[in-house]
């Protein structure tokens, strides 16, 4: 999904403390690859009754590059 671009060290102070920022990307010719897992991760479906998740976002990238 994500590709990491790096850290932003030090980016904010927050409650009297620094605090770094790491930053995530995915670039626009990516998405479309990657919506169905992404909706799938997030549907309530894929969560049971106590709120944990049922399948993981890696599996299901894995799952849509495999029918793609």
């Amino acid at each position: 999904g994500f590709s990491y671009d790096g850290l932003f060290e030090q980016a904010i102070i927050y409650k009297g403390r620094n605090r770094d920022t790491a930053w995530y990307s995915i670039m626009d010719h990516q998405w479309s690859q990657l919506a169905a897992a992404y909706e799938a991760w997030l549907a309530p479906a894929n969560f049971a009754a106590d709120g944990t998740q049922i399948e993981g976002l890696s599996d299901l990238i894995a799952e849509n590059r495999r029918q793609t």
